[in-house]
C-alpha cells in the first residue's frame, strides 16, 4: 500500500509539472518562434535625399510574421495628405506623389536562419513594383520586445535599420460573458487523488495541483521522519 501511495503522490507531481505554463518548464524559443507573431514600427534610419527621415516625425506601420512562413509589412507616413476628391483613383498629382513617396506595403513568404540569425524575404508583391518576385535576406535581433532589423537595401536606396515592438495583444478580442469577469476561476471539483489519505477539492490547474501534490508529499516525507 506505501508503494502505491508514494508512486500516486510522485504520478501526480509529474502531472502537475506537465500541466504548468510552458513560459515555465519550456525550453527557449527558436528564434523563428520569437519572430512569429505582429510587430509595430517604431523608427527607421533611412533618410530622403535631402537627409529629412523618410518616413516623417510619426510613422505608422505593422510588419506580421506567421506561423507557415507568410509576412506581411506596410508603413505608412502619419503626415498623408487627405484626397480632396475623396476618391482613390482620382488624387492630384502632389497627392499622388506624396502617398507614393510616403507609404509602402509587401507581402509574400520567409525563411529564418537559424544560424546566422537572418530572414529572407520572398516578395510576392508590393506597392514599390520593383519588389515584387525577388527576395532580400535581413539580418535581426531581437531582446525582449523589441526587434531591430538591417535592410541591406530600401526602396529609396542605401541600408538602414528599422525598429519593431512587439504588438499588445487586442483587448476587444477578450469581452466578458455576461455576469462573468475576463478571468474565470477554477472550476473545482470534489475527489479522491492518488496516494493521499483523504478527498479533498482539485482545481484544475497545473499550479494548483502541483501545489495539492508537493503539500501531499511533504506530509508523507513528515510522517516517515
Amino acid at each position: 500500500m506505501k508503494r502505491r501511495g508514494v508512486f500516486g503522490t510522485y504520478a501526480l507531481l509529474a502531472l502537475g509539472v506537465a500541466l504548468l505554463p510552458s513560459s515555465v518548464v519550456g525550453q527557449q524559443k527558436s528564434i523563428k518562434d520569437q519572430l512569429v507573431g505582429a510587430w509595430t514600427f517604431v523608427s527607421s534610419t533611412t533618410k530622403l535625399p535631402d537627409g529629412s527621415p523618410a518616413w516623417g516625425t510619426k510613422p505608422k506601420g505593422l510588419l506580421i510574421f506567421t506561423e507557415n512562413g507568410y509576412f506581411s509589412s506596410q508603413i505608412v507616413r502619419s503626415d498623408l495628405p487627405k484626397f480632396a476628391s475623396n476618391n482613390r483613383t482620382q488624387g492630384t498629382p502632389e497627392e499622388n506623389k506624396a502617398v507614393v513617396q510616403g507609404s509602402i506595403g509587401t507581402f509574400g513568404t520567409y525563411t529564418v536562419d537559424e544560424t546566422k540569425k537572418t530572414y529572407t524575404l520572398k516578395f510576392e508583391g508590393s506597392s514599390f513594383p520593383n519588389r515584387s518576385e525577388t527576395e532580400q535576406t535581413r539580418a535581426f535581433t531581437i531582446a525582449a520586445d523589441e526587434l531591430k532589423v538591417a535592410n541591406p537595401s530600401t526602396s529609396v536606396g542605401g541600408s538602414s535599420e528599422l525598429v519593431c515592438k512587439r504588438a499588445k495583444q487586442n483587448s476587444e478580442k477578450r469581452r466578458p460573458r455576461a455576469g462573468r469577469g475576463l478571468v474565470e476561476r477554477p472550476r473545482l471539483r470534489r475527489g479522491c487523488l492518488p496516494g493521499l489519505a483523504s478527498c479533498q477539492l482539485v482545481a484544475h490547474s497545473g499550479t494548483n495541483l502541483m501545489f495539492v501534490a508537493m503539500s501531499a508529499f511533504r506530509r508523507r516525507a513528515a510522517g516517515r521522519a
